[in-house]
């Protein structure tokens, strides 16, 4: 049975390009404004109705850091079914930048085969897509596709993931070369032992390239809910390098980290709750509030268990939830009763 859908790595897909070309801009949502306002934000990159007019991101981004309190932006376009989304993320003066550690020097690198193996595997997720069959199967802790020809390739990587567990976990902790690490964290998420696997990942989790980062976090993702799901297994995902991400100015940090901290505060650990509180509100709460409904729930299913309500209620809450303004009612209720004096 096919469990859950993923939301990026099938469902939304990140452009590589510079022009959005022929494709229509639906929507436009911001993260790291804290000083300045969206609506100041809209009016210097010249968007109407929230949807930008410029096709161009070196375009939009050149708008961006005009402005005078901006120190640096991010702008991202996220292609999913029907729609084609920006994310636009500022860092402001004064404000601090994440960090991670510094990309490996070492020479090994990835087989050239299972680099080609990973990169055929994400030529699939667009067909996945326009075929209807973007759900994946996370019962055994991994991702495995509805759709066949990603899930036969997918299937492989379970036996080279457990053959070659320790060149994989080299290659992410050695290897100087972005697209070796990549496929290697892909991959390596496809071993038996998830115990190792949460212990790699967690190390890939704070790579220099965000490549290498997205696949482990979302990886990890995945390996939150196996935890929770299974909790004989005694699976411990450490929340802390994913509160850092939540304010990292790469729009793949923030939308990953947020999806592990969703999973993992289905465990309502108050230790965590306190941290996002103290943290993190500010962040989760301005992912909340973005239009794109598969990228905001992490976030508004965080805020909900922060405000108390059960994970019934959440379930409930979410269907009832049709469009965006049914969302930021719940959000602003949501944050009238988390900001209630305890």
């Amino acid at each position: 049975m096919l469990a859950m859908r993923c939301y990026f790595f099938l469902f939304a897909i990140c452009l590589g390009t510079t022009c959005f070309g022929q494709q229509e801009v639906t929507s436009v949502d911001f993260f790291g404004l804290r000083t300045l306002s969206q609506q100041q934000l809209e009016q210097a990159l010249g968007l109407t109705a929230g949807v930008a007019s410029v096709a161009d991101i070196k375009e939009l981004k050149r708008r961006v850091l005009e402005l005078e309190n901006i120190e640096d932006a991010s702008v991202a376009p996220i292609h999913f079914p029907g729609n084609l989304a920006l994310f636009i993320g500022v860092q402001e003066k004064g404000q601090a930048s994440t960090r991670f550690r510094a990309a490996p020097i070492g020479d090994i690198t990835l087989r050239a085969e299972l680099v080609r193996d990973y990169n055929e595997t994400m030529e699939l997720l667009l067909p996945a897509i326009k075929n209807g069959q973007a759900g994946e199967d996370r019962s055994a802790g991994h991702a495995i596709s509805e759709y066949e020809a990603m899930r036969d390739k997918q299937t492989q990587f379970i036996q080279v993931a457990n053959e070659e567990f320790d060149t994989l976990a080299q290659v992410i902790r050695e290897s100087s070369d972005a697209d070796s690490r990549t496929a290697a964290a892909c991959i390596l998420a496809y071993a038996d032992d998830k115990r190792k696997v949460i212990d790699e990942l967690t190390i890939a989790a704070d790579d220099a390239d965000a490549g290498v980062r997205n696949n482990a976090v979302r990886a990890l993702s995945i390996l939150a809910t196996y935890a929770y799901t299974n909790p004989d297994l005694g699976l411990v995902v450490n929340p802390k390098p994913f509160l850092q991400l939540l304010g990292s100015l790469t729009w793949t940090d923030r939308n990953k980290g947020a999806a592990v901290l969703d999973s993992l505060s289905q465990q309502r650990d108050p230790e965590l709750l306190a941290a996002l509180r103290a943290t993190s509100l500010t962040e989760v709460e301005e992912m909340a509030r973005w239009k794109s409904n598969g990228h905001c729930l992490f976030s508004i299913r965080i805020l909900a268990r922060l405000a108390g309500q059960s994970e019934d209620e959440i379930q409930n809450r979410a269907k009832a939830s049709k469009n965006h303004e049914d969302r930021m009612l719940w959000v602003d209720e949501l944050m009238e009763q988390i900001e209630q004096p305890q």
